[in-house]
């Protein structure tokens, strides 16, 4: 059974459960799955033979779980409390029942925290206390991740974040997002020289200060129109699209992906990226795609971090001279960053398929 947030419309989350599937397919044929959905209908499903659970409907998926040989949570960070705790809670519940029924409980690829103020890793470890509510849900975390038959954490931050656990430290493989087990598309073209340049742009609603910087962004391009062009993307409706809807004045129109695996052959036209969401940034270092992260997101700075790259502003202290200067210097050594992206994603690319061997081997032949 596959368990995370899926069947909502949030692409990097599909992704990671899609690519997830289709490895384990070709290297684990003899294994049937299921997937734990918002609903049972898959809308552009490219993935066969896969059942779906409703989320809404408890005694199916109370039945799947009892006939389930293994639990698989596909990389993501559902194992989280600093977005919602009820959410923590869910999935929490579910690990365990899982775990009681006799299924075995493999987490490849986990994006650990963060948590709810004062409990994470930057925090100093006599400030931390874990014995109220929000606490109580980190040890029953640490419970999971005890008991757990496979665990790997996909970078250097999640990595922090588990030793940063109630004690005794643990310690977990660094691999990768899973996403990375996509190939590389071929014949793609990246720089457009004596071409106007494509800058993608995806913000999110949620983040404090994203309607300020859509409005810097829409004067950006009205004042260098002959030379750039803009265009606002969205890995979720609503969320990254209703930050433009009143900034959109002169920009192109709101890029959405009907099918998920359009979203490679989408990108490939951009010169540059600048993303609120990790998945961005993952999906542009495969594509060789120089980016800008707008995060103060452990996620995307703890990427950042495991390839050495530099290009990060934290939302609340952007202005877009800063920005245009990275761009400038980005587009200054285009070459020699696409390489080094290239590097990156070849060595994410190998330790997230060594990362799935590894996990499914804990999935015995006769189950």
């Amino acid at each position: 059974l596959l368990l995370g947030y899926f069947g909502f419309q949030n692409l990097g989350d599909e992704l990671l459960w899609r690519t997830f599937l289709k490895e384990a397919q070709e290297l684990r044929p003899d294994i049937r799955w299921k997937l734990l959905n918002r609903d049972t209908s898959i809308s552009g499903i490219d993935v066969p033979h896969v059942e779906t659970v409703s989320r809404s409907d408890f005694f199916e998926t109370l039945e799947t779980l009892a006939n389930s040989k293994a639990i698989v949570v596909p990389g993501g960070s559902v194992l989280q409390s600093a977005t919602s705790s009820k959410s923590l809670i869910y999935y929490l519940f579910y690990i365990f029942l899982g775990k009681i029924l006799g299924a075995r409980v493999l987490l490849p690829g986990q994006g650990l925290g963060p948590w709810e103020s004062g409990l994470n890793a930057s925090s100093s470890s006599e400030n931390r206390n874990f014995f109220y509510p929000s606490g109580i849900l980190v040890i029953l975390t640490r419970i999971v991740l005890d008991f757990s038959d496979y665990l790997s954490v996909r970078d250097s931050i999640a990595a922090d974040t588990l030793k940063a656990l109630p004690p005794p430290p643990l310690i977990a493989p660094i691999t990768a997002d899973l996403v990375f087990l996509n190939a590389k598309p071929s014949n793609l073209g990246f720089s457009k020289v004596n071409e106007k340049r494509t800058i993608g742009v995806i913000l999110r609603a949620s983040v404090p200060g994203s309607e300020k910087i859509a409005e810097q962004f829409c004067l950006w391009e009205k004042k260098n129109a002959q030379m750039y062009s803009l265009i606002p993307i969205a890995f979720q409706p609503q969320e990254d699209e209703i930050i433009w809807n009143s900034n959109s004045g002169g920009v192109a129109p709101i890029k959405m992906f009907e099918k998920t695996q359009d979203v490679f052959r989408e990108l490939s036209c951009l010169d540059v990226l600048v993303s609120m969401r990790f998945h961005g940034c993952v999906l542009a270092t495969i594509l060789g795609i120089p980016w800008i992260g707008l995060s103060n997101d452990p996620k995307t700075s703890g990427f950042a971090k495991d390839i050495n790259w530099k290009f990060l502003i934290n939302p609340l202290q952007f202005e877009i001279d800063i920005f245009f200067e990275m761009l400038q210097e980005q587009f200054q050594n285009y070459s020699f960053l696409v390489d080094g992206l290239t590097l990156a994603y070849e060595e994410k690319h190998k330790k997230a398929r060594a990362d799935i061997n590894s996990c499914l081997k804990k999935i015995s032949e006769n189950n």
